[in-house]
């Protein structure tokens, strides 16, 4: 009876050149991967650097009062209004980075 099925297998040639396929495949996309980890991490210190300050802001610790003569909205159609209240300034520093966020209380 003849054999329909050959199990030959792989020759070793073949399977080098499937393996340096491979890892240049690899080698391109691994940029591209500790990049995007890079940034991934960086939005996280961020992003609790940015949670800290609105503590301070919720807290009211930590402040600098910039400016206490309130706001004016000017209008196009030449009007303004005054809005009484005072500009704050907090900061935080995380990883050689200063993040600093301004904000109006109205009184």
């Amino acid at each position: 009876m003849k054999n329909i099925f050959k199990n030959q297998g792989f020759s070793l040639v073949e399977i080098i050149v499937s393996l340096t396929l491979i890892g240049l495949i690899a080698t391109a996309f691994f940029p591209v991967i500790t990049y995007s980890y890079t940034n991934i991490y960086r939005a996280g210190n961020d992003h609790k650097s940015l949670y800290q300050l609105q503590q301070k802001i919720e807290n009211n610790s930590e402040r600098t009062e910039i400016n206490a003569d309130g706001i004016t909205i000017d209008f196009t159609n030449g009007t303004s209004i005054v809005v009484p209240g005072s500009t704050y300034n907090v900061q935080q520093s995380t990883n050689n980075r200063q993040l600093t966020i301004i904000y109006f209380q109205p009184d």
